[in-house]
């Protein structure tokens, strides 16, 4: 069950991992706050202002895969699904879903008219191609494809019919490889906590060099046979931007499994500005009124007791994995009152942050191995989204070579 009340089957959550979800709906949140009164659905107007404008008539077939009741708004429900089936299913699952696209009336056969709409989009032609172009490759491929793949002769295309016609057709191939540009952006997941990298550090491997460039060094092994299982290269291990990523995302995760465990940190001594020489702050396990001195007499019924001592600051909820974390690396960890200032680009936030001295987190390495197959799954899967969101973003492929790609997918 997620956030905004739709149910979403398990087999379509389970494509994804936890931030991706979590991207997703934010995601549709955007977009349905926009879209409707209410916030739970999107019209195809709001789609198209937010994505693929250079492309708006493919953006339009989009949004018609995605309305499976065809009620001309998206719900989260559809929207995940939608998403699911484009960029996580099968090969066939692809092409089905491409099928729905062209089939605009959702009648399971698709017209010539249909698919001249389908196939007329200036994203399927040549770069500079003119309205006479345009028109003379649409006829061509309307009368070769329904020559060749109508088998029955009813001047429509059914679903195995149009599967066949997708195994070789260009247009799909175009399709399929926006698909990959529509799950990298989104699914990503960089803009939420989970995979924010700002004020990470892991020991002294991260820093910066005398000439002011950061610099990375001794990352844990296990880190790195992590970083690979994910599919990241050596070149790309090289890529410092690209690590500091990655390590943030896995710092994250550490810290949010540790803060789903039950704490029992009595006696831990933090060194504040506001504690008492004499008295040091507690956090009772689950108890975080434990920190209150035991030896103020109880008040008595009436009159009103008199205002007792100020507590002990208590350790907030919000604190308990990065405190865990530090206890496990055996620092003695310190009340931060620096303002951390951000800037506009995330980027060079990480570098500003250093340059300030701010406190960082610390994180045990060594917990990464202590990880069920099933979080070590989930993680890898979401390191693999930002390995290729990085390669998206390079233009690269695996082998770090330059692809030439379409101008016209725009999803920012």
């Amino acid at each position: 069950q997620m956030g905004n009340g739709e149910s979403i089957p398990q087999e379509v959550q389970d494509r994804f991992a936890t931030c991706e979800l979590e991207s997703l709906q934010a995601k549709f949140h955007d977009l349905s706050k926009e879209g409707s009164f209410r916030g739970k659905t999107f019209d195809c107007n709001t789609f198209k202002r937010h994505y693929l404008q250079n492309a708006p008539d493919v953006a339009g077939m989009l949004f018609v895969a995605f309305d499976a009741d065809g009620n001309k708004k998206i719900s989260f429900e559809e929207f995940v699904q939608g998403i699911s089936h484009c960029t996580r299913g099968s090969l066939e699952e692809k092409h089905r879903f491409i099928f729905s696209m062209f089939d605009v009336d959702k009648s399971k056969k698709i017209s010539r008219k249909e698919f001249c709409t389908g196939i007329g989009s200036s994203y399927f032609g040549p770069k500079g191609e003119n309205h006479s172009d345009r028109k003379k490759r649409i006829e061509q491929t309307v009368n070769s494809t329904f020559s060749k793949y109508d088998a029955d002769g009813d001047g429509l295309l059914n679903v195995s019919e149009f599967l066949e016609w997708a195994k070789d057709a260009k247009e799909v191939a175009m399709l399929l490889d926006l698909f990959k540009k529509i799950d990298n952006k989104l699914t990503d997941a960089s803009d939420l906590s989970v995979a924010t990298p700002i004020s990470v550090t892991h020991d002294t491997h991260v820093g910066l060099t005398q000439s002011g460039a950061m610099t990375i060094d001794n990352i844990p092994p296990s880190w790195v046979l992590l970083f690979k299982e994910a599919g990241a290269s050596d070149e790309e291990l090289n890529n410092t931007k690209l690590v500091i990523e990655l390590m943030g995302i896995v710092a994250d995760r550490l810290e949010k499994k540790a803060s789903c465990a039950d704490l029992d940190l009595s006696g831990v001594k933090l060194d504040s500005p506001t504690s008492s020489p004499t008295s040091s702050p507690q956090c009772a396990k689950k108890d975080p009124a434990a920190a209150v001195p035991e030896d103020i007499p109880a008040p008595p019924p009436s009159p009103p007791p008199p205002s007792p001592p100020p507590a002990a600051p208590a350790v907030k909820q919000g604190s308990n994995s990065a405190l865990l974390s530090g206890i496990k690396e055996g620092v003695k960890l310190k009340h931060n009152t620096e303002k951390l200032v951000k800037s506009k680009d995330q980027q060079s936030s990480f570098l500003d942050e250093i340059k300030q001295k701010p406190a960082l987190r610390h994180v045990d390495p060594e917990e990464i191995e202590k990880m069920s197959s099933a979080d070590r799954n989930d993680l890898t899967s979401v390191l693999a989204r930002a390995i290729a969101g990085h390669r998206e973003r390079m233009n690269i492929d695996a082998d770090g070579e330059e692809i030439n790609d379409y101008e016209d997918d725009d999803w920012d």
